[in-house]
């Protein structure tokens, strides 16, 4: 049997200024066992690996200083339960994303309700940028062509943050953005036009080497240098045409990443969900996934099958339960009976009119014999959950075990309405940030 740490639950109430009286305030379960940082027989080592889900927002991106902090801020709630051995911190989804409202350039954004009217603001502030981006790549979206021109904001507050956390709490760490490929400039007369007028004294600026952004996905090794990065390759309609207009990767392109503790390989989102993405981490002998993940709507509500369900006829489904397709599928699928473990960060947080919302897990293909079966809300028991968030509330049916699956989800959808943009409930936006932990061993 392989041997498996308790999981360590850090939740706060979000954002980090509400009231911490309100009922959804700091809770942990401490671990009962520790595994010790040697190799086994099959020469991986042990790691500990941390599912972040942070709640995102507006609250810390007055500057660059107030992005990095905060970012800071979970890493020092991570920071008593490093091991001592290897450690993992992955990041979700989209976690640079806010970046593109920050700084003085972004302060008529932030007062913006709807994302629309913000990426308008922004594209207002970023007009010479953008007018130059649309002129050098006639043919692009002006959508596409926002995202151009936030390239320096964007690398600087991602590239100043996660790299220097990793090395300087001596960790693994995964974190994503949407990014172009970049090139950088240390010619004085191109920072000045491209380079954020806050930064006066930056010796370089970030320049995007093509039209295509990418929403993609980095990892670092403790001394803070890049190990490798991924490219999402399966888009949502948000990252279709119509919104972000992001550029898919190919999935050519992906790669495994062989580190001390196991060949690790990323699937971001909705790539964790599709067969062939998932079959070619399996042909190149992933054997640790992470899933960087950042869902945009509401967790608790049936949403209609998307394409890659079975059957997929346009019925509903309940969306955790559409998340087992995922986290749970892919360590007790028989196609992919290489990949051992699953690491599922999931951001949430109202993003203007955009509710981020989903529960954190990590998930084993060969769990310990007694380990305690646990849920996503409204959906199943699952015996495969070495560590799984809490949700913004607690199930009905944990109270209640009369209460019918329907009526469960039900009480669930209701909390799920009051948490969403503009509901005007006292709930609104109190979503329960978590970071949950678990020790894995590869074999």
């Amino acid at each position: 049997m392989r041997r498996h740490a308790a999981l360590v639950l850090l939740c706060a109430c979000n954002p980090p200024t509400a009231d911490p009286t309100d009922g959804t305030g700091t809770s942990s379960e401490p671990a009962t066992t520790t595994t010790e940082p040697t190799t086994d027989d099959s020469g991986y080592a042990p790691v500990r690996a941390f599912a972040v889900g942070n709640h995102h927002g507006l609250h810390y991106i007055d500057s660059y200083a107030d992005f990095t902090a905060e970012m800071r801020r979970l890493m020092e709630l991570i920071k008593p339960d490093l091991a001592d051995g290897h450690n993992l911190v992955v990041f979700g989804e989209d976690v640079g994303l806010p970046a593109a409202f920050l700084g003085p350039r972004g302060a008529m954004a932030r007062e913006k309700t709807d994302a629309l009217s913000a990426f308008i603001a922004v594209a207002t502030e970023y007009q010479p940028q953008l007018t130059h981006y649309m002129s050098t790549w006639p043919g692009i979206s002006v959508n596409r062509a926002i995202s151009l021109a936030l390239t320096d904001t964007m690398a600087r507050a991602f590239f100043d943050t996660y790299p220097i956390l990793a090395a300087e709490y001596g960790v693994h760490l995964s974190a994503c953005s949407l990014l172009p490929e970049l090139v950088t400039s240390t010619d004085p007369a191109t920072i000045k036009k491209f380079g954020d007028p806050d930064v006066p004294d930056a010796p370089f600026v970030y320049l995007p080497a093509g039209p295509e952004v990418f929403n993609v996905c980095y990892v670092w090794g403790p001394d803070g240098a890049e190990i490798g990065r991924s490219r999402k390759v399966n888009l949502v309609s948000l990252e279709g045409p119509e919104m972000l207009d992001l550029a898919p990767g190919r999935l050519e392109d992906v790669e495994a990443f062989d580190l001390p503790f196991g060949k690790v390989a990323i699937a971001i989102s909705l790539d964790a969900f599709i067969p062939a993405y998932m079959k070619n981490l399996e042909s190149l002998g992933v054997q640790v996934v992470l899933q960087n993940d950042a869902n945009p709507g509401s967790w608790a509500t049936m949403n209609p099958k998307a394409e890659h369900l079975e059957p997929s006829d346009g019925s509903l489904i309940w969306q955790p339960e559409e998340w087992r397709d995922s986290t749970i599928r892919m360590v007790e699928h028989t196609d992919y009976k290489g990949i051992q473990y699953n690491v599922c960060p999931m951001i949430v947080g109202n993003l203007f009119d955009i509710p981020f919302d989903g529960q954190s897990s990590i998930t084993a293909r060969e769990p310990p014999a007694d380990l305690e079966a646990r849920a996503y809300v409204g959906d199943a028991a699952q015996t495969r959950f070495l560590a799984l968030a809490p949700w913004a509330a607690p199930d009905p049916g944990e109270a209640d075990s009369a209460l019918s699956l329907d009526e469960r989800r039900e009480a669930l959808s209701k909390i799920g309405e009051q948490l969403a943009p503009g509901s005007g409930d006292p709930l609104e936006n109190k979503y329960r940030e978590s970071i949950v932990w678990a020790d894995l061993q590869v074999r």
